[in-house]
């Protein structure tokens, strides 16, 4: 008895030794009845890219009773934004500005409605060719007027050579 409890502990240490070494790889042969047999092989492995660029979105939101002062504040955020952006040598056509509005707003109080001013929005993307400079941008921003950021996405570039070659390292082993 003594014997099968030792034997039992040595394959069960021995399982996870090669567990691991090997890590997450599996080798599953098996075999099927039938019209003949297959051999399934499966493998698994994890790398991590850093990311070759970082797509920032931000918006410029405004409010307030004169159009042409909206106007001219967007215009001095929009400014304000590339001059910093060329500070951290982050090129201008890396700037694109997109889905602008301009509304009115009205509020309903006793069933009358009353002018409140105008609405002004703005969305503008920015590419960071060089994703160090993420943190330094992002915390720039808070001196812009009226400037959030709406999200920070990282991009990483040639994603189909990259599984390739985590496809080929993970059948190599």
């Amino acid at each position: 008895m003594k014997w099968l409890i030792a034997f039992i502990a040595a394959c069960i240490t021995l399982i996870a030794i090669v567990y691991i070494i090997w890590g997450r790889n599996t080798y599953t042969p098996s075999v099927e009845t039938g019209t003949g047999s297959s051999v399934k092989v499966s493998a698994s492995h994890t790398e991590t890219f850093s990311p070759d660029e970082i797509i920032v979105l931000l918006r410029v939101n405004l409010t307030g009773p004169d159009r042409n002062q909206l106007v001219t504040k967007l215009k001095a955020s929009v400014e304000g934004l590339t001059e910093f952006a060329e500070s951290l040598n982050i090129p201008k056509d890396s700037l694109v500005i997109s889905d602008f509005s301009l509304d009115k707003s009205w509020s309903w109080f006793k069933g009358k409605r009353s002018f409140n001013g105008f609405e002004l929005s703005q969305n503008i993307k920015v590419t960071l060719p060089d994703p160090s400079k993420a943190s330094r941008f992002s915390e720039g921003l808070s001196t812009i007027a009226d400037v959030e950021i709406l999200s920070m996405q990282p991009i990483v570039r040639n994603q189909d050579e990259k599984e390739n070659q985590i496809l080929k390292t993970a059948t190599q082993k």
